[in-house]
């Protein structure tokens, strides 16, 4: 039987600290070594059959507690998942570029996904949350579209219903107290309305409502009066005008012809609304 000599590497994350040399037989795809009393305390793991032991299983008391995988064989590990004490995964760091820091986080609870983390521009910082429901779907997503280290956007997809929040953040910067400026609901991966909070008092002044991803109906509502514009296409054929607050429309303007015109009986808010149903 031939065999070939194994430098096998011992360490700590992400960083290997010292080296044992063993001799192992020629095309074997795992190995498994013991302690003094029969426990097992590594494995190795050949799972493409190169010659190279690419996965590493370590244990603790006979209980795998961490496996390492080097893909590249450059020695140090792209691939670490860590498990709880009854050997189901608890934690995954990924280094997918190369630099010897993880990038990419998914947590578990009793073996089950539910939280994942990414760095995706690899700046250190997190870009990118979210919250894993049932079959590991993403439930509550939570994106730093530029990278200023606050959690800007917020996506919920729990119940079948796909809303998207956007956030402003105090100066200075203080990404825990954010606040909500701008909400949009989706229909079929298509947005179909937008709620906007101009001033920041925690009311959304404006309703844009959209058919087929155009504008359709864009409401903006003040103090005193209530103003609507309608759209065709996204172009905009109609204003509307509610001067006294209650939900009705007396006047309306027709940007084609430049006019006022009265509106008798006058023109319920719901009643604009229908008009741009699918």
């Amino acid at each position: 039987m031939r065999f070939v000599l194994l430098l096998v590497l011992l360490g700590g994350l992400f960083s290997p600290s010292w080296a044992r040399e063993v001799r192992v037989p020629a095309g074997a795809r795992k190995v498994l070594f013991f302690d003094a009393r029969g426990k097992p305390l590594e494995l190795l793991k050949d799972a493409d059959g190169d010659g190279r032991f690419e996965t590493r299983v370590l244990y603790r008391d006979g209980q795998a507690y961490l496996q390492l995988r080097d893909a590249d064989g450059d020695g140090a590990s792209e691939e670490e998942l860590l498990f709880d004490e009854k050997g189901r995964p608890r934690e995954l760091r990924l280094d997918r570029n190369g630099d010897g820091r993880p990038d990419k986080w998914q947590f578990y609870r009793e073996g089950r996904p539910y939280l994942l983390r990414e760095d995706e521009n690899f700046d250190g910082r997190v870009d990118l949350e979210a919250e894993l429901g049932p079959h590991a779907r993403p439930r509550l997503v939570k994106r730093d579209l530029d990278h200023d280290g606050c959690l800007e956007q917020e996506e919920r997809l729990d119940g079948g219903q796909r809303i998207v929040l956007l956030k402003k953040f105090g100066e200075p910067k203080n990404c825990r107290s954010p606040r909500v400026w701008s909400r949009i609901y989706y229909r079929e991966k298509v947005p179909f309305k937008r709620l906007v909070d101009e001033d920041g008092d925690g009311l959304f002044e404006m309703e844009e409502i959209l058919k087929a991803g155009k504008r359709c109906l864009l409401i903006k509502k003040g103090p005193k009066k209530t103003e609507a514009f309608l759209y065709q296409d996204g172009i905009l054929l109609k204003g509307f005008e509610d001067a006294d607050g209650d939900q009705k429309f007396e006047r309306e303007y027709d940007f084609k012809a430049k006019s006022w015109g009265s509106l008798s009986p006058p023109l319920s808010l719901e009643s604009l609304r229908k008009r741009c149903l699918p």
